[in-house]
Order: structure tokens, then C-alpha cells, then sequence
């Protein structure tokens, strides 16, 4: 929502009027919430102010709390707007969005993009994980569930990054799992979430209960461990991971809705959230036949 005014003071009761009644909405931190317009006379500026989402007040709702809140803003006549849901990950996209309104810029980390120089050791490692995961989803799909795989384990000591912030993992800690939403009939029973929760557990058993941590935060859930999933998680289990601080994630099958790292979220390189990790795409050749069987219907949130 938006109104037009001329006055810098009635501007200055604007700000005041949305702390107060506090319609400073967390999905709206992205947008410009003043902006200025020049008037095609020349003569001043038009001034828009995003007020609200229409899930929080309606237009006659809004128009009764500005009314009582001061004179000179109730003179004002709110308007309904459609504005960028997200920000803009580049330069090019944020003149695009500014088009319909003014947003800021949130660049993701750059992605690695190509394992030309990973060692034959490392390749063959990732190659038996995505073989691993595709044999985990394609059993799964024989049992009537979802055909979704995922493992997730403590990388060799030869591939640990060298720098002295890395907390090294839990050695020989793994797990697998696949997504049971079917056969345990709860929406939340994804595949990550799934391995999430058997990797906590799997912390609380010897021998992983007794290990002492290396270092401060290193027996917390995934710390640096690496997840391998066949289709890229939807944002809920996205956040799982990032919150359970997995150092990289590889997937084979980009989400045609929802997906939390290619779908415009990027949640895995945001600069407003508290932990970063990798994410790899595979681009390699599958069986068609392969490919095929993991396909999911339109609409489902891996």
C-alpha cells in the first residue's frame, strides 16, 4: 500500500505513524519504505510511502487507524500496490524491480561453479554419494514414497578446506534417509528433515556421544558435514540445513516450484542470515531412464 503527499512533515508523521503502530513487516525489510518521485511539472516531488502487506490490513482498516492517528495523514487516501516480493541478487535485477519499486540489493555468494580442480579423489567420493542418493530415491519410489534420497556425511580429512575457521567434522558420522511423507502420512516427513533428525539422534549414541568435540560447536548437528539430496529441498528444509550449519550441499534435480536455492530465496549465501554453505548443482549425464523415475508431479516441495 502507498499514498502520495507533498509535505516533508506529513512524511515525518508517516514514519512515526508505522513505528508506532508497528506495521514494520519483517517480508517487507526489502522494499524502500519512503520514496520520492519527481512530479512531471517540475514542480516538487510526489512522495510514496510503503505502508503494509494486504494480509495485515485492509484498505478500509488502514484508513480508519490513519484517520485517528493524526489529521494530516487521514486526508490520505491509501492505495493497493503490487511490489517485488524479494530483493535483487544483481545490478540488472534491481533495475528491473525498481521499475515497480524500489528494493535493495542482496547478492548471493558466489556458487562454486565448476569442479575442474578437484582432485580424482574428491570427484570419485561425490560421484558414489549422487550414485548413493539416486539408488536410496529409486528404492524409495518401489515402496510407494516419494522418489527423494539423501546422505549426509563427515568428508575425508583430504578434502577439508585449509584455513583456520574450519571446524573439522565428526569422523565416520553418516546417515540416510528418504522421504517417508507417504507411508508415515505427515507433510513434514521430508528427506532432510528425515536425515536431520536421525543425525541428531546418531549424537546422542556411542560412539559419537562419547567423542569429545575438536573444537567449540563441532558435535552440533551438521557441522561441516556434506548432504547429497536428488532434487534441490524446498525453503523449509533449506533452513533446516542451514540451521543445523551443513557445510555443502549437492543436488541433481533443480525444484520446479519452491526450491530454496535456485527459486530466488538463495538462502544458502544470505547475507541476512547467520550461517553460509555451499551448494553444487549437478550438470553431468544421467540415464534418461533414471532421470526419468526421479521426476516429481508439479507442485511438490522436496
Amino acid at each position: 500500500m502507498s499514498f502520495s503527499s507533498r509535505p516533508v512533515t506529513t512524511t515525518v508523521l508517516m514514519a512515526r505513524f508505522l513505528k508506532e503502530a508497528k506495521l514494520t513487516e519483517p517480508c517487507m525489510k526489502h522494499l524502500k519504505r519512503v520514496v520520492h518521485y519527481p512530479l512531471a511539472d517540475g514542480s516538487g516531488d510526489r512522495t510514496s510511502v510503503a505502508i503494509c502487506t494486504r494480509d495485515k490490513l485492509s484498505l478500509e482498516a488502514l484508513t480508519a487507524l490513519m484517520t485517528g492517528y493524526h489529521p494530516s495523514i487521514g486526508r490520505l487516501v491509501p492505495r493497493m500496490y503490487t511490489v517485488p516480493s524479494s530483493p535483487a541478487r544483481s545490478a540488472a535485477e534491481s533495475r528491473e524491480k525498481n521499475l515497480i519499486w524500489p528494493v535493495s540489493i542482496s547478492p548471493l555468494n558466489v556458487r562454486p561453479t565448476s569442479s575442474s580442480q578437484w582432485t580424482t579423489a574428491r570427484r570419485e567420493w561425490v560421484k558414489a554419494g549422487m550414485t548413493r542418493i539416486m539408488n536410496l530415491a529409486l528404492e524409495a519410489k518401489e515402496r510407494g514414497e516419494l522418489p527423494v534420497g539423501v546422505f549426509c556425511a563427515s568428508a575425508p580429512e583430504a578434502f577439508w578446506p585449509v584455513n583456520d575457521g574450519f571446524i573439522p567434522p565428526t569422523a565416520g558420522l553418516r546417515a540416510q534417509s528418504t522421504d517417508t511423507r507417504m507411508s508415515a502420512k505427515h507433510p513434514l516427513r521430508h528427506a532432510v528433515l528425515n536425515c536431520v533428525r536421525c543425525i541428531a539422534h546418531l549424537r546422542t549414541v556411542p560412539p559419537f556421544s562419547t567423542a569429545v568435540p575438536t573444537r567449540n560447536g563441532s558435535d552440533y548437528l551438521l557441522t561441516s558435514l556434506t548432504l547429497f539430496i536428488t532434487h534441490e529441498p524446498c525453503v523449509m528444509c533449506c533452513m533446516a540445513l542451514l540451521h543445523s550449519r551443513v557445510r555443502e550441499v549437492f543436488y541433481i534435480i533443480p525444484a520446479k516450484l519452491g526450491g530454496g536455492f535456485e527459486g530466488g530465496m538463495g538462502i544458502h549465501g544470505r547475507k541476512d542470515l547467520n550461517h553460509k554453505f555451499d551448494v553444487w548443482k549437478y550438470d553431468g549425464d544421467i540415464d534418461d531412464a533414471v532421470r526419468n523415475s526421479l521426476e516429481l508431479e508439479d507442485g511438490i516441495a522436496v
